[in-house]
């Protein structure tokens, strides 16, 4: 099982820091393959350097101002079986991915 998380960023460095590790830190996900794709939506500067520091995150841009054009990118590049949608200045609770493939 494969699910790709979506994440519409603008500007919130530091709430998706928080963001990315509140998702590196599910539990009961073993047979679970996760996908993070960041959508930047025109921010100031780029997220590169906190995208970095895990390899499953995949940072994206899209020019279209706006959550859903970013959401709906990012849906353009996911290859998840599911699709699990999260801001970025939102935190996901440690069983979030496993609720949602049960």
């Amino acid at each position: 099982m494969r699910v790709s998380v979506i994440i519409p960023h603008l500007n919130q460095e530091d709430q998706l820091q928080q963001c990315l590790q509140s998702l590196h830190e599910q539990s009961c996900i073993e047979d679970v393959i996760i996908e993070i794709i960041v959508v930047d939506n025109g921010s100031q500067r780029l997220p590169r350097e906190i995208c970095s520091r895990w390899d499953d995150v995949k940072l994206i841009s899209e020019s279209i101002p706006g959550p859903g054009p970013a959401r709906n990118r990012g849906v353009a590049e996911a290859t998840g079986d599911i699709l699990a949608f999260i801001d970025a200045d939102c935190r996901a609770e440690t069983g979030w991915i496993a609720s949602i493939v049960n």
